[in-house]
């Protein structure tokens, strides 16, 4: 966040300067035109619970750098950080300008009948929708920030064990409760034994080796737990790593399930927690059969 801070007053000025338009000699040169950027207005930011400070707090920095009013509401699933955030904002920064909200799904709905000039929202589809609703019956302009089924590709030419690294680290971070998560991981078939194998190893150093104790990141809360384990059990897969869960500590070991179809459960959503389904695909027989 301080280098977040630090650039913004670095490039304030350059950001905020007038632009003179190729508006022609008398529209641009007699008249002297130019384009003058000016603050939205009151802007109001809906942060994350996955990485609750600096998904709340970097639109802020940009809104306060744009001249914007703000109201920022932290997520009420992380709830240490919402107090804390309630606790510090009236105290650090201007509080006609600069302010703070706790809501719920119910209080949510109220404060989104207000108009405002700028919403921000991070988070999850379902969610957007209603904000998005909202929004569009005062035209307001809106920046959702989603997340989605993004897979990972390994083709037949792919370093197995680099591919693996890589997808381990960006699948298992945050226990998987990260937007920019591998969802999913198709892998051709020819080297489909050789990359399981690898990334069985690369998680398995992830996750700490012998030390496994206290290295694996709890799932936010109750009901995002079910909702992964209840896709685990339901899924037709074989699970050939991790696959242990704790309920009482809202722990899910980094668990990898081969043998995945696209009907499998594992595949009904994103998400959004620390399961790696890996399907076998033949991806030299599609391109043939495209190129024929």
């Amino acid at each position: 966040m301080k280098t977040d801070i630090l650039d913004h007053i670095k490039n304030l000025e350059k950001w905020n300067a007038d632009e003179k338009p190729n508006a022609g000699f008398i529209f641009g040169t007699l008249s002297k035109t130019r384009v003058r950027y000016e603050p939205l207005g009151l802007a109001f930011i809906i942060g994350a619970w996955n990485f609750p400070v600096v998904l709340l707090l970097q639109p802020v920095v940009a809104a306060i750098a744009a001249g914007c009013t703000v109201i920022m509401k932290p997520s009420d699933l992380s709830v240490a950080t919402q107090d804390l955030v309630l606790d510090l904002v009236p105290k650090y920064l201007d509080p006609t300008a600069i302010a703070a909200v706790s809501a719920g799904p119910q209080e949510m709905s109220r404060i989104l009948e207000y108009k405002f000039d700028h919403i921000f929202y991070t988070g999850g589809s379902k969610v957007a929708r209603i904000i998005a609703s909202a929004a569009a019956k005062h035209l307001t302009p809106t920046v959702l920030e989603l997340g989605g089924q993004g897979p990972a590709i390994v083709t037949a030419t792919a370093n197995a064990d680099l591919a693996a690294k890589r997808i381990a680290f960006a699948k298992f971070l945050n226990a998987g409760q990260i937007c920019i998560s591998v969802n999913h991981v198709y892998v051709d078939s020819s080297i489909h034994d050789e990359f399981v194998k690898r990334l069985k190893h690369w998680t398995n150093v992830y996750e700490g080796g012998e030390k496994k104790e206290g290295n694996i990141v709890r799932i936010v809360n109750e009901r995002n737990f079910d909702r992964l384990t209840g896709y685990l059990e339901r899924s037709k897969g074989d699970k050939v790593y991790g696959g242990e869960y704790n309920k009482e500590t809202l722990q899910i070991r980094p668990t990898i399930v081969t043998n995945v179809t696209m009907e499998d459960s594992l595949l009904e959503d994103e998400l959004f927690g620390p399961i790696c389904p890996v399907i076998k695909s033949n991806f030299r027989d599609a391109i043939t059969s495209i190129a024929k």
